[in-house]
């Protein structure tokens, strides 16, 4: 086996880690050996999975990987696990499809928040943050309930403001280049409006509690 072989898992082959996702016909191609160096034998092969497979696995093997901050697509393996075959695509595309599923994930390594604002967003381009804008407003005119007060969760530089002032929300006005979604509310009695990424439900036990929290989260981690 050399750097470039094609290679295919052979049956019984499973996730080391969980034990629970089965490699058997995983494809890919060899991009680094490790040997060992008393025997001067091959020792590990690193296999970076080929484009069909990245389109078969599991999206649970795909999320448990981000958690766990390791590398889906690719995977160390015993040389005795695989076999040599054809290969059947090119690197462009596996290029592509590790693109799309980029996208797809991106934020699966913030657990169930991460799951809930993929479902949200709907797989769309991570750099399509206009369009992220519109899904999460359309989300929120949907599930969010008005009026609810909230608090200021964030320090804020405007002096006008403070951490853990009350707003009591009216209705999501507009949509900022840069503070994102704006409410439109009342705070001591003035109209104001306000990015809704530094605020927080103040009931917890709230519907909006969980929605407002994952929309911060997102916030925090788009760019």
């Amino acid at each position: 086996m050399k750097i470039g072989d094609s290679v295919k898992v052979k049956k019984g082959v499973k996730d080391v880690e969980s034990n629970s996702f089965d490699m058997e016909n995983w494809q890919g191609r060899i991009i680094d050996i490790e040997k060992d160096e008393n025997a001067n034998e091959i020792s590990l092969v690193l296999i970076a999975w080929d484009s069909q497979t990245l389109k078969q696995i599991l999206d649970n093997y795909i999320i448990e990987s981000e958690e766990d901050g390791s590398d889906w697509s690719e995977y160390f393996l015993y040389p005795d696990d695989v076999i040599l075959t054809e290969e059947r695509d090119t690197p462009a595309d596996v290029d592509e499809i590790i693109g799309k599923l980029k996208n797809k994930f991106a934020y699966a390594n913030l657990g169930e928040a991460g799951k809930r604002i993929m479902k949200i967003i709907k797989e769309t381009d991570t750099d399509e943050t206009e369009k992220i804008y519109e899904r999460w407003k359309n989300y929120l005119e949907k599930n969010f309930i008005f009026p609810q007060k909230m608090k200021i969760a964030e320090f804020q530089e405007n002096y006008k403001f403070s951490q853990g002032d009350v707003i009591n929300v009216k209705n999501l006005n507009i949509i900022d280049d840069h503070y994102g979604i704006i409410i439109s509310g009342k705070w001591k009695n003035e109209s104001v409006d306000f990015p809704l990424c530094d605020l927080e439900v103040i009931n917890k036990k709230s519907k909006n509690y969980q929605i407002v929290k994952d929309y911060a989260v997102w916030f925090a981690n788009k760019w």
